[in-house]
């Protein structure tokens, strides 16, 4: 039995509307099944608590996250010493500080990151115990490379200037880990050069599996869904090339179709387009309604990296997908058989009305999807690999993994 501390920018939580919240606070209740788990999470004004997680952690550590005036305080100087605008939103002396003290207090096996933000504080854990591990869910050299597309020139120089930052960072960060962990073959390769001698593995998320799907051609036979986190500038472009480039096309040849877009902090100019046939109800307690009653789910993402949670989850519920193939990356998906793949705008509305025409193809392939979910995307693999990397980390630190309570 290992004892894992996990550190997050946020309070992980399975029914959170954001899906990285979700995939933490999923891979961290599989692995308590096992393993003695702690963490030590950020948390803001408004943010929510630990809440129901708290239950299978053995020590659970808050750590406090700075008001808006000091976190853009921190940014304007972040960026003079090549910390990205993000990353200084989460950096704070005296939590470097705290999270050292739980450190050697618990005396963990191996410390977790998730996501870069937090692989900042890694070097105030030098000369402990610990293995540490970062989770890299999006690398910032790679989602950074699309935030001037369509900006004017201050935009684009602030994008030029926060890419150079997420470099030099990723840079940094990676000399104080063991290992970094990254969901696809493609974000490997992005950051191999930043790496040094930190070895990078890959191990892909997964989701809980419905013991059985929703409706495969949806109860509303018209419906077309976009599900993602409008804070991530991809999401936002993807759900802008659904309203104006590829639904009309899509109106075009189906009338009667509509479009739902779903996700927390829906810009002003993603909410004018909602009318008779566009919805945008911004962020809801609860997807599974949407989701059960779209008869098609659709990600026209063309920027960003990492998996996409919102797609497998899709797929583990049993529904027709059409995507690009950087929405579906990390994943062994087949185009026609799991999944509609489409790149170009043209592509993407024919998909989507063969898929709207024809309750019987839709059902398939959102059958064929949840046959593939239940074989390849459950925790159970991947709780696996992350055993199998913790040992071979604590090995090389020569930390023999103890029983839970043993000091």
């Amino acid at each position: 039995m290992h004892r894992l501390l996990f550190v997050t920018p946020v309070a992980p939580d399975v029914a959170a509307m954001d899906g990285g919240s979700r995939v933490m606070a999923q891979l961290i209740e599989t692995l308590a099944v096992s393993h003695s788990v702690g963490i030590v999470y950020f948390r803001g004004e408004g943010d929510p608590a630990l809440g129901a997680l708290e239950n299978v952690c053995d020590v659970a550590v808050e750590l406090p996250r700075a008001g808006p005036w000091m976190r853009k305080l921190r940014a304007v100087g972040g960026l003079m010493i090549q910390r990205p605008l993000w990353a200084s939103r989460w950096w704070a002396p005296q939590n470097a500080e705290r999270l050292r003290a739980a450190v050697e207090l618990w005396q963990p096996d191996v410390v977790q990151f998730e996501y870069h933000v937090t692989g900042q504080y890694a070097a105030s854990l030098k000369g402990t115990r610990a293995a540490r591990v970062l989770i890299d869910h999006e690398p910032g050299v790679v989602a950074s490379s699309g935030d001037g597309v369509g900006g004017g020139p201050l935009r684009r120089l602030l994008a030029t200037v926060e890419a150079r930052a997420w470099e030099a960072y990723e840079r940094r960060i990676y000399r104080h880990v063991d290992r970094v962990v990254v969901f696809t073959e493609s974000d490997r390769d992005a950051i191999r050069h930043l790496a040094g001698n930190t070895p990078i593995a890959r191990i892909p998320f997964a989701t809980r599996i419905p013991d059985r799907p929703l409706s495969a051609a949806g109860t509303d036979t018209d419906r077309i869904l976009f599900v993602g986190n409008f804070r991530h500038y991809p999401n936002v472009d993807a759900a802008m090339r659904l309203v104006r480039d590829v639904f009309p096309l899509v109106g075009a040849e189906f009338p009667g179709a509509k479009l739902t877009l779903i996700g927390p902090d829906p810009p002003d100019v993603l909410r004018a387009a909602a009318g008779e046939s566009i919805e945008v109800p911004g962020a809801v307690s609860d997807v599974a309604p949407y989701l059960d009653s779209a008869a098609v789910v659709v990600a026209p993402l063309r920027l960003g990296g990492g998996m996409r949670v919102k797609v497998l989850e899709a797929l583990a519920a049993g529904k027709a997908v059409v995507c690009t193939c950087r929405a579906v990356e990390g994943l062994s998906v087949r185009d026609r058989e799991h999944v509609r793949i489409a790149e170009t705008d043209a592509e993407f509305a024919r998909a989507i009305v063969s898929l709207l025409s024809s309750r019987e193809e839709r059902t398939a392939m959102g059958e064929r999807a949840y046959a593939w979910a239940r074989v390849h995307a459950g925790w159970t693999t991947v709780a696996t690999q992350y055993e199998a990397l913790y040992d071979r980390i604590g090995a090389l630190h020569g930390a023999p993994f103890r029983l839970a309570g043993e000091g």
